[in-house]
């Protein structure tokens, strides 16, 4: 078991020796050239850069004399569809309407049950009466 905790410590003062030479080397900039960030900080534009490969920005035939193909949309212009403040409103009332029609089948739903008390209570004091009646 000590041999366990001694060579997990040694191994882990190489890992620490290691990481302080990776650092040492980062801060002096010498590990393994210099990134592309920084090759491009320190290159100036030459004079002969003839600017970014074609890949980068396409050229795209200008056809500016057919205006026609363009169609410019005015806000009355628009196709009849509702505003975003109307779709919101709509939801808004069919989610109170829903809300509504729930509450008012919870209400059916407590009426029902009380009738169903009241119903048995009403039986039960009729059945009272009656033995009441046949006892005298």
């Amino acid at each position: 078991k000590r041999k366990s905790k001694t060579s997990a410590s040694k191994k882990e003062e190489k890992l620490l020796r290691q990481l302080r030479q990776i650092s040492l080397l980062m801060q002096e900039g010498r590990l393994e050239g210099a990134s592309p960030e920084m090759e491009a900080e320190e290159v100036p534009y030459s004079a002969d850069w003839e600017g970014y490969p074609e890949e980068t920005y396409p050229q795209y035939d200008d056809h500016r004399g057919n205006r026609r193909e363009f169609r410019t949309f005015r806000p009355e212009d628009a196709p009849s569809q509702p505003t975003a403040e109307a779709l919101a409103e709509r939801m808004e009332q069919e989610e109170e309407e829903i809300v509504a029609r729930k509450l008012s089948i919870v209400h059916e739903e407590e009426e029902d049950e009380v009738d169903k008390e009241e119903e048995e209570e009403v039986n039960g004091e009729e059945e009272e009466d009656e033995e009441t009646e046949v006892e005298e």
